[in-house]
């Protein structure tokens, strides 16, 4: 986790670089975090159980729009989870992913909105056991729902339901040619600064 905590704070830091040139430009960045519910887990056939995992993530939003939709916004997103296998302590799950996606955001009043989104990208996938480590590349996708509390035009906090899966297993030839899905439910809170 510490690894995936270091990549997302300098992916974080990357983007915090960009508030200057960004500025009044209508864009968006968001720092996030929570905890990820893995469910079972298919493991080269077999179903092995996950325990509550914790989830962290960056995004950066363009929400300039108007001519298409003024409640329309695309954006990247960055976003890891860590989750142990039950039974198995020294066992876990690592991913990270990158996500192009499209979300569509409705004011429900002055200072809460709603809304919901879909991305498309890459999840990296690393099996974590004593003794190895193996890792693969797979395309995935997500959906998220949420509600957004604006504290003023710039600052506002959110709650976020995420699914995300890879749509394809994960192969560790290293293993023998071992797969391993993923998918995962997250329950994610962050604070969202605009430009």
């Amino acid at each position: 986790m510490l690894r995936l905590g270091s990549t997302l704070a300098a992916a974080g830091l990357a983007l915090a670089s960009l508030a200057t040139p960004l500025a009044a430009q209508d864009f968006s960045v968001e720092i996030f975090g929570g905890v990820t519910f893995e469910r079972d887990q298919d493991y080269s056939g077999v179903d092995y159980p996950m325990d509550v995992g914790d989830a962290l993530g960056v995004a950066v939003y363009y929400n300039g729009y108007d001519s298409l939709s003024p409640n329309l916004s695309f954006g990247l997103d960055l976003f890891g989870t860590h989750s142990l296998y039950i039974g198995y302590p020294d066992e876990y799950i690592d991913t990270v992913s990158l996500m192009a996606v499209a979300r569509y955001e409705h004011a429900v009043s002055q200072t809460l909105s709603v809304y919901g989104g879909a991305g498309l990208g890459a999840i990296w996938n690393t099996y974590d056991f004593p003794g190895d480590r193996v890792e693969d590349i797979v395309p995935g996708g997500q959906l998220s729902i949420g509600g957004v509390y604006s504290f003023n035009d710039m600052q506002a906090v959110f709650l976020e339901l995420r699914h995300q899966r890879g749509f394809d297993d994960a192969s560790f030839d290293d293993l023998g040619g071992d797969t391993q899905e993923y998918h995962s439910t997250s329950l994610l809170i962050g604070y969202r600064h605009s430009f």
